[in-house]
């Protein structure tokens, strides 16, 4: 979730890059957000950590899609919406 990056970089030294991962959990933790999260903030980013794999696996993204159906990807969505406003509120 960039939102998170987001906060990592305007942390960042003038200069630093964020770090090349993709595993929201560590990313939330560098940057602080994950203590201030809320138990509901934090199953949310449970669930979407494996879908926010790299793009050099399309078997595995492929095989994550399969198992989900059209309403949960759009509640997945929906509740994504909600933590993003909330990271741009710690901006």
């Amino acid at each position: 979730m960039i939102t998170i990056k987001a906060v990592i970089a305007r942390d960042c030294a003038e200069g630093e890059m964020p770090p090349k991962i993709h595993n929201l959990i560590k990313l939330a933790n560098r940057c602080g957000l994950y203590n201030k999260m809320t138990d509901e903030q934090l199953s949310l980013i449970d669930k979407l950590n494996p879908l926010n794999i790299e793009a050099r696996y399309p078997e595995y993204k492929d095989e994550i899609a399969a198992t989900m159906s059209k309403e949960s990807c759009m509640e997945l969505i929906e509740q994504a919406k909600e933590i993003i406003c909330w990271i741009k509120k710690q901006l």
